[in-house]
């Protein structure tokens, strides 16, 4: 196939790739894409970890026409080993495998072949203003498709990919530096990454021009408290299934529509039918496995995310609509709960769920973390202020800490799952 070495022969000698003291450039980046692997009619299990040696085997599979399936490093074995089952007699003519991030269930397997995953990356690169001045850190795994096509559309314009050492967690403020100290023009980040910047009034550098935001829904006191520091942010939306990103809120920095995901990207077709979001696009995968349809009949993806178009046409993701709670006949949208609560200056943060309920059919729950002391009574007061009364948690779970997966997204399942063992009910609400 040699479709990557091939791509990477035709860029002058610039530096492709830089983690710690060692840097290749784009001539040595084809030169090692041809040194191709062994031929495999079945996919091929890789740990994706985000070093050098990881990704050039994963480019390497890819340009000999394989499938690599991305296993993420921090999955536990026992994930990893159901992960490998489904790929048993799994056969494909060319892409790679992504296995959704789990937040809600078992993760899916999901097959992208090239088409969509190249033409995800040159068209958002495209979207982006993405050039090869550009310097892009890889601080996403590469075992995630967000990850994954932030390496991707980075070498396809040329540009310069920075993975960051190993450090064992993010840190707010060695972050920071890091963006400074290598002069970094792009980066991409989950909502949980930003808070803890925002949290410690850490300005952006200079050099960043585009802080791409995306994974989990952000609120707009998040967005306003970023860009009042200056992050570039531009809020967006997507998925596994898309090869990313499908829609984002543009220019970056843009105060008008907080908590808005934008307009969909070129070559992207958004529609509502039922509340649910529906998508259209040669972004999207192939299949689930074993052979799972993506699409319907006329080429439409139901993402399961409940949304809303603006008056002025832009898109508002209200939250997965599994999520979506019905408290006696009124629809409830976590999302929109915890954006009203996060104006609470005394909550770090906040998790809204359902519980079955024999007489109103589910009941509101509430998870926070405190930002300080002895806030229970100020929150009771605060909940009948602010909340509508089929919004008003009946039960209440105060915890240090909420659960958080290997990507760095708040895992809703599992703090859920802990917050009800600690729930106290509140009478005055």
């Amino acid at each position: 196939m040699a479709l990557l070495a091939e791509w990477f022969a035709g860029q002058p000698s610039r530096i492709a790739l830089i983690q710690g003291k060692r840097e290749i450039s784009y001539q040595e980046l084809h030169q090692i894409i041809l040194q191709h692997p062994l031929t495999s009619t079945t996919p091929v299990p890789l740990v994706a970890e985000n070093t050098l040696d990881s990704l050039l085997g994963c480019l390497q599979q890819l340009d000999a026409g394989n499938i690599p399936a991305l296993l993420h490093p921090a999955w536990p074995q026992e994930q990893r080993q159901a992960q490998r089952e489904l790929l048993d007699n799994y056969l494909g003519e060319d892409g790679a495998i992504f296995f959704s991030s789990g937040s809600t269930g078992q993760p899916k397997g999901i097959h992208h072949r090239l088409d969509s995953l190249f033409y995800s990356a040159s068209s958002t690169a495209e979207f982006l203003q993405m050039s090869v001045q550009d310097r892009v850190w890889l601080n996403l795994s590469l075992a995630h498709v967000g990850g994954f096509q932030l390496m991707l559309r980075t070498l396809l314009v040329g540009a310069c990919l920075i993975l960051p050492e190993p450090t064992g967690g993010f840190r707010a403020e060695s972050f920071v530096a890091e963006i400074e100290q290598q002069q970094i023009t792009c980066i991409s980040l989950v909502p949980t990454m930003l808070f803890r910047i925002v949290q410690q009034a850490l300005p952006a550098p200079e050099s960043l021009r585009l802080c791409l935001l995306g994974g989990a829904p952000s609120s707009p006191e998040l967005l306003a408290a970023a860009i009042e520091l200056g992050w570039p942010v531009a809020n967006s939306y997507g998925m596994t299934e898309t090869a990313a990103l499908v829609a984002a809120h543009w220019p970056p920095g843009s105060r008008s529509g907080l908590g808005e995901v934008g307009r969909p990207l070129p070559g992207v077709e958004l529609k509502l039918e039922q509340g649910h979001i529906f998508i259209r696009s040669r972004r999207l995968a192939l299949n689930y496995l074993p052979r799972k349809p993506l699409v319907d009949a006329e080429g439409w993806f139901d993402s399961q995310d409940l949304g809303a178009l603006s008056k002025q046409g832009t898109w508002i993701v209200r939250g997965r609509s599994q999520r979506m709670i019905i408290s006696g006949g009124e629809n409830v949208y976590p999302l929109e709960v915890e954006a009203l609560l996060g104006t609470l200056p005394y909550l770090q943060s906040c998790l809204v769920f359902g519980l079955a309920d024999s007489e109103w059919g589910q009941t509101i729950a509430l998870a926070y973390i405190p930002a300080e002391e002895g806030v229970l009574l100020r929150l009771q007061q605060d909940l009948i202020r602010i909340l509508a009364p089929a919004q008003r948690p009946r039960y209440v779970a105060e915890l240090a800490e909420f659960v958080v997966g290997a990507t760095g997204k708040l895992d809703r399942r599992q703090t859920q799952v802990q917050a009800e063992a600690r729930l106290v009910p509140l009478t005055k609400v």
